[in-house]
């Protein structure tokens, strides 16, 4: 074999591991994409809209009421966006916890489940132990894990955290793990805190309404808001959107890696087909001699295909440890991610060759069924 076939079928076989790679990683990225879209965030987002206000008790209190007014509303609360986290402690132990003030309608709106102890008793959970002014809060599953306490929790003391630590929380219930902002993020440890709309704790008025009724939302949040805003304009969101909607950059490079892997296959495919037709124009003579002999139009494409199905396989077997790695460190970035279990793999991998066989045989064909008399008319 001269060098400039070495050199071919060589660009051949990257060509065509470069496109296995990627099929791979398209099917790899659809999977877990379409896995986080179906990770169960510990709350129920459908049929909610979340209303941005500016925490003042008039906005609040004017909202909450006029919403509450409309009989396919089922509820309203109020809360914050969990953008802000503090430094909390128990014992030895230190974190930062997401941190946000609700009120009491906020657990049943979000449709949490209440495990341990009791709903917040809002404006007035406070409690004096001593000299210390403690907060009471509603803690999720992941705080006690943070914190390493596998008793009853119910009055537990949680420290400020800092240099110099001391008393300034009270655990009065503990609610299940719930995911608020990207399930790319996991669960984080969270507090919740009695608000005050008074003290302009809230940012949020999260509204819960009957199905089939989002057609209609908008124009009662906007008669709401007009109540108290005239002259701004209504910022909401309705919060299962929202949260599909934290995935645009994973769904961003999973078109462009997309319409790469549709590339790299035309380009390899293309490459594998005029390596086909010049594999099959130097053996046609023999072909023809074959022909002659007996042999049949099956097994002559079988023949013409061997030597590039083989290396088709071959660079399966380099992409699928390629693929693997790359595939890998990029769901290292998720905290829900896929297993890389063998058909992630093994798919990809007949796909390609489906297509590298289909290509080849295509020219194959026209060879092992042309005249055998044409090519051995000068012998």
């Amino acid at each position: 074999m001269s060098g400039k076939q070495y050199l071919t079928k060589g660009l051949v076989l990257f060509q065509f591991a470069i496109a296995a790679i990627l099929v791979i990683g398209t099917i790899g990225m659809n999977q877990q994409i379409s896995f986080l879209l179906k990770t169960d965030l510990g709350y129920d987002d459908k049929d909610m809209v979340a209303l941005n206000i500016r925490g003042s008790e008039k906005q609040a209190n004017i909202i909450t009421s006029e919403l509450k007014k409309d009989p396919n509303i089922v509820n309203v609360s109020l809360g914050g966006d969990f953008s802000s986290a503090t430094s909390m402690g128990y014992g030895e132990e230190e974190f930062f916890c997401m941190y946000s003030a609700i009120d009491t309608s906020f657990i049943d709106v979000m449709g949490l489940q209440l495990l341990q102890g009791r709903n917040i008793n809002q404006n007035e959970d406070l409690f004096v132990r001593g000299e210390d002014t403690l907060s009471n809060i509603i803690v999720n599953q992941k705080f006690l894990e943070k914190i390493k306490y596998d008793g009853d929790p119910i009055g537990l003391f949680i420290t400020s955290g800092g240099d110099e630590p001391k008393d300034a929380y009270r655990i009065v219930g503990v609610v299940n793990d719930f995911i608020y902002t990207s399930a790319k993020n996991g669960v984080s440890p969270i507090a919740l805190q009695a608000g005050s709309a008074e003290k302009g704790k809230f940012n949020k008025v999260n509204v819960k309404y009957s199905s089939g009724y989002a057609s209609e939302i908008e124009s009662k949040l906007s008669d709401a808001w007009k109540k108290v805003e005239p002259y701004s304009p209504l910022s909401f969101s309705f919060v299962e959107e929202q949260n599909r909607a934290r995935y645009f950059e994973e769904k961003r490079w999973r078109s462009i890696i997309t319409s790469a892997t549709i590339i790299a296959i035309i380009i390899s495919c293309l490459g594998l087909f005029g390596m086909a037709h010049l594999s099959s124009q130097q053996r046609q003579k023999e072909i023809g001699v074959r022909k002659v002999l007996g042999a049949s139009v099956r097994e002559l494409v079988f023949m013409l295909n061997l030597s590039f199905t083989k290396l088709v396989a071959i660079s399966a077997i380099i992409a699928i440890p390629a693929a693997y790695f790359f595939l890998d460190d990029w769901l290292s970035n998720f905290a829900f991610r896929i297993d890389l279990g063998l058909l992630v793999f093994v798919v990809p991998t007949f796909i390609t060759l489906f297509i590298a066989v289909l290509t080849v045989s295509i020219q194959s064909y026209r060879t092992a069924n042309a005249n055998p008399v044409d090519s051995l008319r000068n012998e």
